[in-house]
């Protein structure tokens, strides 16, 4: 049988697993975290967070090879320092 569309190509069945944070957790814990959402008391999300992102993003768009990227991260944040 030839697929007829991309999602036809794999079968999830066979493939789909249970996401590493949660698969040590009983049922009963993943039901009390649905009940009582986590909240943390650090900010996750700053401004110090979307300047690397964008950095490592312009890094990876501009060279090749882990060693030239850390390079020029590094380079950049010398400079602005």
């Amino acid at each position: 049988m030839k697929p007829k569309a991309y999602y036809e190509l794999i079968n999830l069945n066979e493939v789909a697993t249970q996401p590493p944070a949660v698969i040590h957790l009983s049922d009963g814990d993943i039901e009390h975290i649905r009940d009582n959402p986590l909240h943390l008391k650090q900010p996750c999300h700053n401004q110090a967070v979307e300047r690397h992102v964008e950095l490592v993003a312009e890094a990876a768009s501009s060279v090749v090879g882990f060693g030239r990227r850390k390079g020029l991260i590094r380079q950049k944040i010398r400079s602005q320092n």
